[in-house]
């Protein structure tokens, strides 16, 4: 049996180049996807500043409540650089009449 030989490399033109491989940005570590708890965020808050879990969770538990009538009275709560939520009131639909393939048809009204 003869020896194996690898087959010839082609030759690029003048004209064609090899694309570049871009190199993949390292990625930050994360908690694998997993969503922190109230426990858990309380427990880092504690660690980084060096105050007891269970202040931390004070702290959260009323910044919670703030939040909450905040977005009740004004519709919108800002924790700045952080993020902003806002309600939103969607209107309800009304009883239409609406013509389906050549046919009208009773419609009935939706909740908002």
């Amino acid at each position: 049996m003869p020896p194996r030989v690898a087959p010839p490399k082609m030759k690029l033109h003048a004209k064609q180049e090899k694309p570049k491989k871009e190199k993949k940005e390292k990625k930050e570590k994360t908690l694998g996807g997993k969503v922190l708890s109230k426990g858990a965020l309380s427990e880092a808050l504690a660690i980084d500043s060096g105050m007891k879990r269970q202040e931390c969770s004070q702290i959260l538990d009323s910044l919670f409540k703030i939040a909450v009538l905040t977005v009740q009275k004004h519709g919108k709560f800002v924790l700045p650089g952080l993020a902003m939520f806002q309600s939103r009131e969607k209107p309800a639909t009304e009883d239409t009449q609406r013509e389906i393939e050549g046919v009208m048809v009773e419609v009935k009204a939706k909740p908002a």
